[in-house]
């Protein structure tokens, strides 16, 4: 018998313990889209996750406009 790989076994165990999630994040206009082939989140994490993306909002608008910047409307 082929005994599982230890990255097998953790993820299984894991599973168990926190099982997979794909939250609904929004805060104000953004809005965090699942991809389809994800398998998303173990529950213990949602909450970390929900900080880090709610600490990069600020970040967003000068990114977007920066970006915007290298490629002008035509």
């Amino acid at each position: 018998m082929v005994e599982p790989s230890n990255f097998i076994r953790d993820f299984l165990s894991d599973a168990n313990l926190n099982p997979l999630v794909k939250p609904e994040i929004i805060f104000g206009n953004y809005f965090f889209k699942w991809d389809d082939r994800s398998l998303g989140l173990y529950s213990d994490e949602v909450t970390k996750f929900k900080s880090f993306i709610k600490s990069m909002i600020p970040h967003l608008e000068p990114l977007m406009n920066a970006i915007g910047a290298l490629h002008p409307k035509k």
